[in-house]
């Protein structure tokens, strides 16, 4: 009787047991369900991404976006230099239109749709829609070689 007894606490055991990780399945499906289907904004705010005032009205030859993370130490180091190109670029590429992407929050699907891996990247988009990702040196200097050659 002794071992009949052990053997049904021991399957009661594992009933339990397997009721308790179908449960944390099941509510884990469901949690991550509501998240995807958790439309996201197309519209961010304007100050999630912003564009040159003088470039946004004409981009001829393409435009030019900077995708960086608020919470990342190499894109807040980077956006002084890329503030700086911003305002090159204004002058020196009137035709180009010139963009900074905010990837968090509400913008942070722009950035996925994009492909954006790591921050901060420049991409270039050149007027007949080929997308160039910019690898060099984060200066200006050197940014806007790139972009005078890719143009």
């Amino acid at each position: 009787m002794n071992s009949k007894n052990f053997v049904l606490k021991c399957l009661c055991g594992v009933s339990i047991l397997l009721i308790l990780i179908y449960l944390c399945y099941a509510l884990s499906s469901s949690t991550n369900a509501q998240k995807q289907s958790k439309p996201q904004s197309e519209t961010p705010s304007e100050n999630s991404i912003e564009s040159t005032k003088s470039n946004t009205i004409t981009n001829q030859n393409g435009e030019i976006k900077c995708y960086y993370a608020p919470w990342c130490g190499f894109s807040r180091s980077f956006l002084p230099t890329w503030n700086e190109f911003k305002e090159y670029a204004g002058n020196k590429y009137p035709s180009l239109k010139v963009t900074t992407v905010v990837c968090e929050g509400e913008t942070q699907g722009v950035c996925d749709r994009a492909g954006i891996k790591g921050y901060p990247t420049v991409v270039l988009t050149l007027s007949n829609g080929f997308n160039k990702e910019y690898s060099g040196q984060r200066t200006v200097k050197d940014i806007s070689a790139w972009v005078e050659n890719e143009l």
